[in-house]
């Protein structure tokens, strides 16, 4: 929903901007829960479908002002109105556990190597093996080229299935920008 504030904040009455951006405060707080209901998931899923609506709209349709107003605020009120019905106020959330890793700034080099002892592979995977049996998701992000794929793929060589977990995954996505 972030992309969507910057387009719209010039162009839209400020009951529709609040209500989107309690929308966008409300799904984030749910994306930090755990053991979401079923009521939750489905919400939230609605909620990003009609943020996708909307954008398409910005980007697509030259009226998009005009169906902000009559078509999308209504959705997005019912929107708010059914996260207060369903009482997704009261999912708890998480703590997130964010494990920083040394970056190198300018010609200076990180203080720790990647494969050394205590170094960024050692430290990621004692935050996953920490005795902490909850599900845990490891995100790594960056701009591209600084080596996330290849953090990713130590991380993954390092732990093999039956070591510490029964299961893994390996996902790779990227955001391609249409260049606006």
């Amino acid at each position: 929903m972030g992309s969507l504030y910057g387009k719209l904040d010039a162009f839209l009455d400020t009951e529709l901007k609040d209500e989107i951006r309690e929308l966008g405060s409300r799904l984030l707080k749910l994306a930090k829960a755990q053991d979401l209901p079923v009521t939750a998931r489905i919400w939230m899923k609605e909620v990003r479908d009609l943020s996708y609506d909307m954008i398409n709209c910005v980007d697509t349709d030259a009226d998009w002002i005009d169906k902000m107003s009559r078509i999308f605020k209504p959705r997005v009120k019912e929107a708010n109105g059914r996260y207060d019905r369903y009482k997704l106020e009261s999912v708890p959330s998480r703590r997130m556990n964010i494990v920083p890793i040394p970056t190198v700034v300018g010609d200076r080099k990180p203080d720790i190597g990647l494969h050394a002892k205590g170094g960024v592979v050692d430290r990621l995977c004692r935050t996953l093996t920490d005795g902490d049996e909850q599900l845990k998701v490891l995100s790594i992000v960056g701009v591209g080229g600084i080596g996330k794929t290849t953090l990713a793929k130590q991380l993954w060589r390092e732990h093999k299935p039956g070591d510490y977990f029964d299961c893994r995954a390996f996902v790779r996505s990227s955001l391609r920008s249409s260049g606006s």
